[in-house]
Formats: C-alpha cells, structure tokens, sequence
C-alpha cells in the first residue's frame, strides 16, 4: 500500500516542483508554497510510517514556533469551514517559546482536532483556536460551538 502511494506522490513532488520555479514572489498564493511543500513531506513521512507499522521510529522531536504551525494547519482547513459557514479565529498570545516536538505529529492531531471542531459547529459560527505560554509551556485549546458530545 505504501508503494501504491508514494507513486502517485512523487509525481505530485515532481509536478510542485515545476509549478513552484515558474512562480515569483509577487504572485498574490507564493507564501503557501513552502507550506504545500511541507504538508507533501508530511505525507512522505506518515506512508514511510504506515511501511513501517511494526518497527515504526517515532518521529523525532525538533524545535519549531507553535504559531506558525497552527496557521498552517488553518490555511489547510480554511475550505472546508468555509463550505460549512463556520468561521475560524486564531488568538495567540504575543510571546510565545519555542516547543520541541515531532511537528508532523503536532500537525496531525491539531488538523483532526480542528476538523472535529469544524463539523460540529453549525453554521454562522465559529473554532477558535488559542495559543498561550504559561511558565514556559505553550498550551494549545481549540473551542468549537457544536452541540458537544451526548
């Protein structure tokens, strides 16, 4: 399964490729290509995963600023809230440390957990997303206004 994948992604990583040096940073999309760059990484990284399910390596931990991380992660669902009428509001603290962690995984459950959120809430609402330090931790909450679970 995971060769039946990574064909059709290397073809993606060569076809990026050839869209991204044909841009300039004037184009008004130029600053989501490093983040479609990462996510087609991250997909590399979780088929190389899924080959490896029975002696799967954790990924390793790195250091990376949490703010840009759930921006990315927002840019990613932005369509899908829009299509369900539910806004999306990012609020972060103006002083943040860096964390260390797998960021891939970080990505990944912040991505489902925003996207939880997202079908929950009825339209005309919102998923607020906050980031705060508190004694040099940084503490992620997500607050949707769906129904919760019953």
């Amino acid at each position: 399964m995971a060769h039946e994948i990574n064909n059709p992604l290397a073809g993606m990583r060569n076809g990026f490729a050839l869209i991204k040096a044909d841009l300039t940073p004037e184009h008004p999309h130029f600053e989501l290509l490093d983040l479609i760059d990462r996510e087609i990484e991250r997909i590399g990284s979780i088929v190389h995963q899924m080959y490896q399910l029975y002696g799967r390596a954790p990924q390793k931990a790195s250091e990376f600023d949490m703010r840009r991380t759930v921006g990315e992660v927002l840019a990613l669902l932005e369509r899908i809230a829009k299509r369900r009428g539910v806004a999306l509001v990012a609020r972060a603290a103006e002083s943040l440390p860096s964390v260390c962690l797998p960021e891939g995984e970080v990505k990944q459950v912040l991505y489902n957990l925003i996207h939880n959120a997202i079908q929950a809430s009825p339209a005309g609402e919102q998923v607020t997303v906050g980031i705060a330090a508190d004694c040099g931790e940084v503490c992620v909450t997500v607050i949707d206004r769906g129904p919760g679970i019953g």
